[in-house]
């Protein structure tokens, strides 16, 4: 069945922060670390559903991940709460930092975590461009979508992961995904303390269905104990790849 996508996909000067070059990588101001859960929708509701949520999981990788930061990718497909839905993990080490000037052993280490920093942020670029350019190839499994999709599967297991993570860590769930929950599992799923966000595909022809949709899902997150919830249109920036 055809359906009218409504995806925005707008052209920014440049995809890469100072992630990808160890001499642009700024030491920033120190800052709680966080847990990400990423879910990728692969439903065959859209043909580029797979390519466009690893397009934006690049995106959230280079341009929103701080040191100290671990982010898991997960599939949200017929089989979410599944453990080999699993597709990536990377977790960025802290920069060390000196005590000063003169501090020549704290100097020293504090460059070498910034290339372990670097190291890490482009070996998890590279895993998901390599996932990225398998779900344009017609004949790859990841060019073809699950029948069905698993929604409440997905955020069940989550909610494991973040609770496996304990309450050090911020908590945030973010998701790539027309929000379309084909299995009707009942459960569940503890999101609590944890911020959501959203980017919305729209498959819908009639606006005020997918408005409707995304009411439906702020509801049901509320419920699950969220502590914040954002829900955006699904925009890829891209730009001069490195």
């Amino acid at each position: 069945m055809h359906r009218r996508c409504l995806i925005a996909v707008t052209l920014a000067a440049s995809l890469l922060p100072g992630l990808v070059a160890a001499s642009d990588v700024a030491s920033p101001e120190p800052s709680a670390k966080r847990f990400i859960v990423f879910g990728v929708d692969r439903t065959d509701t859209w043909e580029r559903m797979t390519h466009l949520g690893l397009q934006l999981a690049e995106q959230t990788l280079l341009h929103d991940l701080r040191p100290g930061d671990e982010i898991l990718y997960r599939w949200i497909s017929d089989r979410s709460y599944a453990a080999d839905q699993v597709f990536a993990h990377v977790r960025l080490p802290e920069i060390l930092r000196s005590s000063g000037q003169l501090d020549r052993r704290g100097k020293q280490a504090e460059a070498a975590s910034r290339q372990a920093l670097v190291a890490a942020a482009r070996a998890g670029r590279d895993q998901l461009r390599g996932l990225t350019s398998a779900s344009r190839v017609g004949t790859s499994d990841l060019s073809h979508g699950t029948e069905s999709t698993d929604l409440i599967g997905f955020l069940a297991a989550a909610g494991e992961q973040f609770a496996q993570a304990g309450n050090g860590p911020q908590r945030q769930l973010i998701l790539v995904s027309d929000l379309e929950d084909t299995r009707h599992f009942t459960a569940e799923p503890d999101l609590n303390g944890v911020d959501v966000l959203v980017y919305f595909v729209s498959l819908r022809a009639d606006p005020a269905m997918g408005q409707r949709i995304q009411q439906e899902w702020t509801q049901r997150f509320t419920d699950f104990g969220a502590r914040s919830i954002s829900i955006r249109p699904a925009v890829v920036e891209t730009g001069p790849k490195p």
